[in-house]
């Protein structure tokens, strides 16, 4: 394992191996009814899921996940530098921020980032940055030649897309190396990315009530008598985007005026509220109960990592700060729940996880999940997203693993808001601005880290994390670095 991304488990799950005999067999019946769902055998020999010590290349985008826009039009581009270590390889889409590097290298002591710059040769045409580097001569060749160099490359994904898989094959047939992708195979990692697919492995692991109602819709016929059947017991619906990330592909619907439409009537107002996804979307739709009241939203942070080299490890369980209207992720703390909540989350997690390990599974991975009810004593657990890939929990908290023990075991505040008018400035100038508020190695104790330049120097958002010994404290400087970058 490279030192630039530690595990550190947090919570200790014992399963038994009665448990793990079932969920085997589960996963033995989803092979047998996907018998290509794992298969990387067509990107020949020398690529292989793993991890290891050696050169990296980190590629950051979120394209290729429905309604992310393109890479250009992203704010995390250099997330994914914060587990690189000194020499790696960054592709970016557009030009370099000189100054955030350098304050990784004070942060991390990451003495080099090899960068590259990967321009769509079409623009106005989505094109993501794996398939870029498989198509530009002179990036790949230089791939290529430190993967032969050393022998092996390992890439970190965002996620691992079949333009990741099929850029690993070139660079394995160009260097002769050994190619290792930090990532499931290309069709589990669609499919675990995917709602509706998803929803169906929870309720055959936990059963029904372990998920809210939901259904799938394959027209806009479906789609309105679904709504209408589902607005008659609650008071409100959601339409989920299945392979969407986060909020991007919600539609909240309030159930009153629903209940009584005439489907053709329904249908045609469906029609019209759909075109807010815009057109990177297409049947079949997810139509779920949108929950409420909900006491809690947690996300659970795993690591899966081969079979022969353990369980699942649970790194973190996260409260997520979700905007209620549309679902919007817009930060998370370490989540204080009692001990019976903790221990049932991460049982259940790693349920989850032992699952989809059998089923190949590597990497990283979350849940995310609602506690629902009034109150703790009376809610009930429902699990309601997988993420497979980096994300903003994940990343944030691996870096906090990385500064050291005092990090790892401080409270933690992230903030990721891109929606927000604030004023655009250089990063250079959000670093003074942040002041005596930055985290520093030497004080170690801790203090404000920035995680992306993009949304400061565009004046379209703030992506940052404090570090304190306490939850109260780590949401004070949140708060008084979200006033300080936003002016009010």
């Amino acid at each position: 394992m490279r030192a630039a991304i530690p595990i550190i488990g947090q919570i200790e799950v014992a399963v038994s191996r009665a448990e793990r005999a079932r969920l085997k067999l589960l996963a033995e019946k989803r092979i047998a009814d996907e018998p290509h769902l794992s298969s990387i055998t067509r990107f020949g020999p020398r690529v292989r899921t793993g991890i290891e010590s050696g050169p990296a290349l980190l590629i950051d985008d979120q394209s290729e996940i429905a309604l992310s826009g393109t890479p250009e039009e992203g704010l995390f581009e250099y997330r994914l530098a914060l587990l690189a270590d000194s020499d790696d390889i960054l592709v970016l889409s557009g030009d370099r921020c000189p100054d955030f590097e350098r304050y990784l290298s004070r942060l991390l002591g990451i003495g080099r980032l090899d960068v590259l710059i990967a321009r769509n040769p079409n623009p106005g045409q989505r094109c993501p940055m794996p398939r870029r580097c498989a198509e530009q001569r002179k990036i790949l060749q230089h791939i290529a030649e430190v993967a032969h160099r050393a022998g092996r490359l390992s890439i970190i994904p965002n996620v691992a897309t079949g333009h990741v898989w099929n850029l690993a094959q070139k660079i394995a047939e160009i260097s002769g190396a050994k190619i290792f992708i930090a990532g499931p195979p290309p069709r589990l990692s669609r499919q675990v990315n995917d709602k509706l697919w998803f929803a169906e492995r929870v309720r055959e692991v936990f059963g029904r009530e372990a998920h809210p109602p939901s259904y799938s819709a394959f027209g806009p016929a479906a789609l309105a008598a679904r709504v209408r059947d589902l607005s008659r017991d609650c008071q409100r619906v959601v339409i989920k985007v299945p392979d969407s990330a986060g909020s991007a592909g919600n539609l909240v619907l309030d159930s009153e005026g629903l209940r009584h439409m005439r489907l053709a009537e329904l249908r045609s107002r469906l029609s019209r509220l759909l075109t807010t996804f815009g057109s990177g979307w297409t049947f079949p739709l997810m139509v779920e109960v949108w929950e409420g009241p909900i006491v809690s939203s947690p996300s659970v942070q795993i690591w899966i990592p081969h079979p022969e080299e353990g369980l699942p490890v649970v790194e973190g369980l996260f409260e997520q700060t979700i905007e209620a209207d549309k679902g919007e992720f817009v930060g998370a703390t370490r989540i204080h729940l009692s001990p019976e909540w903790r221990e049932q989350l991460a049982r259940q997690a790693s349920h989850l996880a032992i699952f989809l390990q059998e089923l190949d599974y590597f990497g990283r991975c979350s849940f995310d999940s609602v506690i629902v009810g009034s109150n703790y004593d009376k809610a009930k657990l429902h699990w309601i997203e997988c993420n497979g890939r980096w994300g903003g929990v994940s990343i944030p908290m691996t870096l906090s693993n990385r500064l050291g023990p005092a990090a790892s075991n401080s409270e933690i505040a992230i903030v990721q808001r891109t929606k927000l008018d604030v004023t655009a400035r250089p990063f250079r100038d959000v670093l003074s601005l942040l002041g005596d508020m930055l985290f520093t190695p030497e004080q170690g104790h801790g203090g404000v880290i920035p995680l992306t330049p993009a949304g400061f120097e565009r004046g379209a958002g703030v992506h940052f994390m404090t570090i304190a010994g306490s939850l109260d404290r780590a949401k004070d400087s949140a708060r008084r670095a979200l006033e300080l970058a936003t002016g009010c």
